[in-house]
């Protein structure tokens, strides 16, 4: 099925001798490197350790080994995928629990596009948000879970 054939390529991203690859990270533009770092952190639960840049314009907030890059650009240059192609995600993250992780969320003020919904297509159950600078985030769990 499509569901566990996405399972079966999924790895978790902890660095293994037999793996050349063990991780990525999306690359953002935003207008504010500020307004986005405090989104991250108060709203989705990440850190950031340091912005660098001077001015300040470069910042890669974490949570659980993930990681999202963010580059201060001029406003005109910020371009979600789904100013392009309508309800493209920007990036995809893999979690246990989406509806805890939407409870969170939800608490903290985050901008739900939709709330958790079972995708029988390819095995998933997912919500997704916007960030402050309108990129669309989706989180979601193999459905039914393992």
């Amino acid at each position: 099925t499509p569901s566990q054939k996405f399972k079966a390529r999924r790895m978790s991203n902890t660095p293994n001798p037999a793996r050349q690859l063990f991780g990525s990270s999306p690359c953002f533009l935003v207008a504010d490197i500020h307004k986005a770092v405090d989104y991250y952190r108060d709203v989705l639960g990440f850190t950031t350790e340091q912005i660098w840049g001077e001015p300040p314009s470069f910042a890669i907030p974490t949570r659980d080994n993930l990681s999202v890059m963010l580059k201060q650009v001029t406003e005109s240059l910020v371009r979600p995928n789904a100013h392009v192609v309508n309800e493209v995600f920007d990036a995809y993250f893999w979690v246990r629990d989406a509806e805890a992780l939407f409870e969170d969320f939800r608490g903290k003020g985050a901008t739900v596009l939709f709330e958790p919904t079972i995708r029988q297509l390819y095995g998933m159950k997912e919500f997704a948000v916007a960030d402050a600078d309108g990129y669309l985030l989706a989180f979601g769990q193999d459905w039914p879970g393992d």
